[in-house]
């Protein structure tokens, strides 16, 4: 959310004991936002209630702090009757008071998909959904089986509805991921809600989605079907959320509206060729079929062939779409005759499927039929992929070289036959999900097993490059495996299920960097220990390297959670491991990790002791200036907190120097960062703002929220020391809000620094203005407010 929330807690605490709540940040902030205590409980006073409601609410604020027992009795009732009073009436003042917050936030936009085809014959349906959506209908599952144009139907409701919802209308397709426990993750990754370190996927929707007037569109849930009670969770959290499923059976929860999607109708016999271009089945195939040749003329002879082909596909949508590929070569006259053999002679062993679904079916397997061998193993081959592919991974999965001609004429047949799409504005392709399934299915299991093996090949490949290239080009590797996620997700899920644990423990240990820099805290926590479980419950030990990387990761992953006694057990069970393997590489990253654990405990000679140790380790060593340099950037911040400035500036301009020369971009720009502060504390605030400045300019491009969080900390001090007091209001309320987002709080010798400043940003700043600041700042304006801040000029004064 934008701001703090109020909690049935905190209100019930500010009614009882005023002066002792306020103490709380967050109340105080809340409070102060109303013009302070009086003008806050007038407010309440003023609310619309029962006549109980409000006798009990004017006796509590007209009598402060007086017991429960003289509230019962002058209100003529039993002290558990008034306990249950009283917390009916916070928790309803509650509620109003946040709707209020919500009320004042700017709406949210999200990008829908941008559909292939146009949306044709589905008025009615698209009218009823619409309609249900007004009345407040909160479910609404469109059903039927693959292909009959449910995606295609939610993408036409999601863009009719976009300016009904104050805070928009979301897409969120589950194709990709098959495990049920990471539903809300990727719910949470469409709507662009970070998770923070100390928060499950449920808690972040929940308080993002609790005030948020949203329409939700997730598509092709039968994937995770076992994971909908989650969903229906949010619906029971979140009043003002609407949700529209697309699924190929009920999702079986409370209040749902089950819409069943029927195939497009088709004339059962010929009639008006005016008529039948005006069939929605036939103008479809129409449509598809002329951006495949365009120079078909709907004749009559033409517009009665299309007629037979939809007839005999029953209408399904997605078949006429592959049907119309092969226009291409074939004539619509031969291609219904085509058909016509093909299906007469097809058999399958498959009883229960309805016979519309069987005639999907029965074009696929007509369409691969129509495939070279090679073509036809491609396709297997690229069906692992959950979600899909480029030219370089289809290079592995296919065994070819990029630069061979026949990957591309593969591809490109395959594309030819509309078997595989590119997905809008990307470099990926995909098979459509009912394609993908069918063609899964004609896998025979030992070649199912050998492909699995083959897509888990290159995910233990790509992690290792990561691991090994990730500090010379961030950002390059973390929208590569942002892309690859869901694959990674099914590498991970199938080597844990397949008894391959050491696959499985490589992955997530070389990727624990992209969980931490992208904030997929728990997921990474979750993919780490089970790994690391299930190979040390081997009969074989684990190779000690190995293991000892996955504790320092765990430990990595518990640290950022806040979890700091975790994260000590780990980083000395590495630590112990390391020496006891003679590694003193491994051993002194061990010993960097306890050391910031140490200054977390305020343990600073302890802390400085370990650095000095990896210092003497990894500074003769050139293979290790990455680790020096790290090593030397914690000393630099060690000196800062002691107040010893000039060694700080030495030191993280060593560190700058080393880290430039080795292009990592997110180390060179906190190492700007930290000489952003250590220039703010000596007073010279031009050349701090020059560092902030450089540094944001780089995290921009990165994205890492913690780290942009403590550059527009410094830039909204020299806001306040150059008197700008609301803007510099507006950058820290903007840093609160992206420390609340990951769950990243502020360190205490960062707290008591900036203290002084917040001081006096109160002394400045009357209470009113600063919350009319707060009401218009959003974490949907953080780029225009880091834009802002890189183009101000010098406004700082030394």
């Amino acid at each position: 959310m934008t701001q703090h929330l109020w909690q049935v807690e905190w209100l019930q605490q500010l009614l009882q004991q005023p002066h002792t709540a306020l103490n709380q940040t967050a109340i105080q902030q809340l409070v102060s936002a109303k013009g302070g205590l009086n003008s806050f409980l007038q407010a309440l006073c003023q609310q619309a209630l029962q006549p109980d409601q409000q006798r009990l609410l004017h006796l509590i604020v007209a009598e402060p702090q007086r017991s429960i027992a003289y509230y019962a009795d002058s209100l003529g009732i039993h002290s558990t009757t008034y306990h249950r009073h009283f917390k009916k009436l916070c928790q309803q003042l509650t509620t109003r008071l946040n709707d209020g917050i919500a009320e004042s936030q700017p709406n949210a936009s999200f990008s829908l998909p941008i559909p292939p085809t146009s949306c044709l014959g589905r008025n009615n349906e698209q009218q009823t959904v619409n309609q249900l959506l007004t009345k407040g209908q909160r479910l609404i599952s469109i059903l039927g089986f693959g292909g009959v144009g449910k995606t295609r139907l939610a993408l036409a409701i999601a863009e009719a509805q976009q300016a009904n919802y104050r805070d928009g209308v979301c897409f969120c397709g589950l194709a990709s991921i098959s495990q049920p426990h990471l539903v809300l993750a990727t719910i949470a990754e469409a709507l662009g809600v970070a998770i923070g370190p100390q928060q499950t996927a449920e808690k972040a929707l929940q308080q993002f989605l609790a005030h948020r007037h949203l329409l939700l569109i997730l598509d092709n849930v039968e994937h995770v079907v076992e994971g909908v009670t989650a969903i229906g969770q949010l619906l029971r959290e979140a009043p003002q959320l609407q949700i529209v499923a697309t699924s190929r059976v009920p999702l079986n929860l409370y209040g749902e509206y089950m819409l069943q999607l029927q195939p497009l109708a088709v004339p059962s016999k010929p009639i008006a060729s005016e008529d039948l271009a005006e069939t929605p089945a036939i103008a479809l195939f129409l449509e598809r079929a002329q951006s495949h040749a365009a120079a078909l003329q709907p004749d009559a002879a033409t517009l009665e062939a299309i007629r037979q082909i939809c007839s005999q596909l029953e209408g399904l949508p997605l078949a006429l779409e592959l049907a119309a590929a092969h226009t291409r070569v074939l004539s619509p006259q031969r291609l219904a005759q085509q058909l016509t053999n093909h299906v007469l002679g097809l058999k399958t062993s498959i009883r229960d499927l309805p016979e519309r679904q069987r005639s999907l079916r029965n074009l696929i397997s007509w369409s691969l039929d129509l495939l070279e061998p090679s073509q036809q193993q491609a396709l297997y081959a690229l069906a692992i992929w959950p979600a899909g592919w480029t030219i370089s991974s289809a290079s592995f999965a296919l065994n070819l070289e990029e630069t061979d001609p026949a990957l591309y004429e593969i591809l490109g047949n395959l594309v030819d036959h509309h078997l595989i799409m590119q997905v809008p504005q990307t470099e990926r392709w995909v098979l459509h999900p009912f394609v993908r399934d069918y063609v899964l299915e004609q896998l025979a299991s030992a070649q199912q097993q050998q492909l699995a093996q083959q897509h888990l090949a290159w995910a233990s490949q790509l992690s290792e490059a990561f691991n090994q290239h990730f500090a010379s080009d961030q950002q390059h590797w973390l929208d590569l495996f942002e892309a690859e996620h869901d694959n990674l997700r099914a590498a991970l899920a199938w080597a844990s299920s397949n008894h391959y644990p050491i696959a499985a423990l490589n992955i997530a240990v070389n990727s624990w960097r992209f969980w931490w820099a992208r904030n997929y805290f728990h997921e990474g926590q979750q993919w780490l220990d089970q790994a690391l479980a299930q190979a040390t419950s081997q009969a074989q030990p684990l190779e000690p390297t190995l293991h000892s990387r996955a504790l320092n990761a765990c430990g990595a992953m518990a640290w950022s959670r806040g979890d700091i006694a975790a994260a000590q057990a780990s980083f000395s069970q590495s630590l112990a491991l390391y020496d006891a393997n003679n590694n003193p590489i491994g051993a002194a990253m061990a010993r960097n990790n306890l050391a910031l654990v140490a200054i977390k405990q305020q343990a600073y000679s302890q802390a400085e002791a370990l650095f000095e140790l990896n210092a003497a380790v990894f500074g003769p060593n050139p293979d290790q200036a990455a680790n020096y340099a790290a090593t030397l950037s914690n000393l630099s911040m060690l000196a800062r907190y002691r107040g010893d400035l000039q060694r700080a500036y030495d030191l993280a301009q060593q560190t700058l120097s080393l880290r430039q020369q080795l292009n990592n971009q997110w180390a060179s720009a906190t190492s700007l960062t930290n000489l952003g502060a250590i220039s703010l504390q000596r007073g010279e605030y031009q050349q701090a703002q020059a560092y902030y400045q450089q540094s944001l300019q780089a995290l921009q491009q990165l994205g890492e929220r913690e780290s942009i969080a403590e550059c527009l900390e410094g830039m909204a001090i020299l806001a306040i020391q150059a008197g700008n007091y609301q803007l510099g209001a507006q950058r820290l309320i903007m840093v609160e809000q992206l420390r609340e987002s990951i769950g990243a709080p502020r360190s205490e010798p960062e707290q008591a620094l900036l203290a002084p400043w917040l001081a006096q940003l109160e002394q400045q700043l009357d209470a009113p203005v600063y919350q009319q600041i707060k009401q218009q700042t959003s974490l949907e304006m953080l780029k225009p407010i880091i834009e802002q801040a890189l183009g101000e000029g010098s406004g700082a004064r030394d």
